[in-house]
């Protein structure tokens, strides 16, 4: 009963050296937003970004499989239909990204570079294979920022890969774009030979443009979730063939998460229900895809990551966000029995259950929907998952930021 039955389904075709159509992807089984879900032969999932023929004439590029099913986004052509056939175009997904002796500067809108891709015209690769452990050399060399409290608590070395926690509840001032804008302009002035890659939002663009380290960096702009999984990975490749070393920032990650969500539902849906633990090991094996980016090769070159996170606040928001809090609403909401014996502690000496108070014991508050709290564990997986990848990881605290610390990074939760 553990066992799905696509799982039953693979060791068959395995076991029987079944060999089905290679070009074949099957057909369109689900649309859910950006994404077009197909569900090709049991053995032949696609790697990601594989390009995609649709029968109608689109053009599509996989950007992750998961439980035999190939998420892909369109690129062009008519919006593909369910039912509709799909076969592997001509090889993966390549874009017009710079040459290494190109001028490194300015900004790439996504949308623009994918209206052109996949139709023969070249190109850099854009989901390249990830360097293999024997191309590897130890990391040897620090990247400095500039700011204090991260090289001297959570260095970054050249070739790592760097994860920025951070609550959005955090004032701007305080929160990680602030801390990744005073990295990146550190680096300019501190290892000007350090090529930059920021993925960002339009947003986020203007705001590069007006910083010290716009100037110099190469900006390339998502408007859609999949647009920044394709820009993650473009910049990445795009880093790797620059040559030297580089730093590819990712202003934010939520868009993977919420495009494994839509996944994980489409998935559910259609029957492929996995055990948690198998969940966890499909949702590490996403995410590498990017982490895994980071290196330093033979030779010395070397890409560094920076992949912001946004993290559970210990704040409870909207009409859960109270003044005062009853020991009755933690009981309600779950809380373990160590931090009711706390707040009992607390409540029998006359001491009220504020925010403030609740912030220094290190106590979510209730309807947060902390791991700690209310959220439960999934709430935290993809933090943890994500954390486990990565070299070392740099995490924001919101009562250090209301204390006035500046970045307000918590050094027990941070590390390299």
């Amino acid at each position: 009963a553990e066992s799905t039955a696509f799982e039953a389904r693979r060791e068959a075709a395995v076991a029987s050296g079944l060999d089905e159509d290679a070009t074949s992807l099957g057909s369109v089984v689900r649309r859910e937003g950006e994404l077009v879900v197909l569900e090709p032969p049991v053995g032949c999932e696609p790697a990601d970004g594989s390009l995609v023929a649709f029968a109608d004439g689109g053009v599509g590029a996989v950007l992750f499989c998961r439980v035999g099913l190939a998420f892909a986004t369109q690129l062009s052509g008519p919006a593909a239909v369910l039912g509709e056939a799909a076969s592997r175009g001509a090889g993966n997904l390549t874009l017009p990204l710079p040459a290494p002796d190109e001028a490194w500067a300015g900004e790439m809108s996504v949308r623009s570079l994918l209206a052109t891709a996949g139709r023969g015209g070249g190109g850099g690769a854009v989901f390249e294979e990830r360097v293999p452990q024997a191309r590897r050399v130890p990391i040897g060399k620090p990247l400095h920022t500039g700011v204090t409290a991260v090289d001297a608590l959570a260095p970054i070395g050249r070739g790592q890969s760097m994860l920025l926690l951070a609550p959005e509840t955090l004032p701007s001032a305080s929160g990680s774009a602030a801390l990744a804008s005073r990295m990146l302009s550190g680096a300019a002035q501190f290892a000007p030979e350090v090529k930059r890659v920021v993925v960002t939002t339009a947003e986020g663009a203007e705001a590069a443009q007006r910083s010290e380290w716009g100037d110099g960096s190469r900006l390339l702009v998502a408007e859609s979730d999949a647009e920044l999984v394709v820009a993650a990975q473009a910049a990445c490749s795009m880093a790797q063939r620059a040559g030297g070393d580089a730093l590819v920032v990712v202003d934010d990650l939520a868009p993977l998460l919420r495009l494994w969500r839509a996944a994980v539902r489409v998935g559910e849906e259609l029957g492929r229900v996995v055990r948690p633990e198998e969940e966890g090991s499909m949702l590490r094996g996403f995410y590498s895809c990017l982490t895994e980016r980071a290196h330093r090769r033979l030779g010395g070159e070397s890409v560094t990551l920076l992949l912001l996170q946004p993290s559970p606040s210990v704040r409870a928001s909207g009409a859960a966000a109270l003044d005062a809090f009853a020991l009755g609403d933690f009981e309600a909401a779950g809380f373990s029995q160590r931090a009711l014996g706390r707040l009992r502690a607390l409540e029998a000496k006359g001491i009220a259950l504020t925010p403030p108070v609740l912030e220094k014991l290190g106590i979510p508050a209730p309807g947060s929907g902390h791991p700690r709290a209310d959220g439960g564990r999934a709430a935290g997986a993809h933090v943890e998952e994500l954390t486990s990848l990565v070299d070392g990881h740099i995490e924001l605290s919101e009562p250090l930021a209301a204390a006035g610390r500046s970045p307000p990074i918590d050094p027990t939760q941070s590390l390299t």
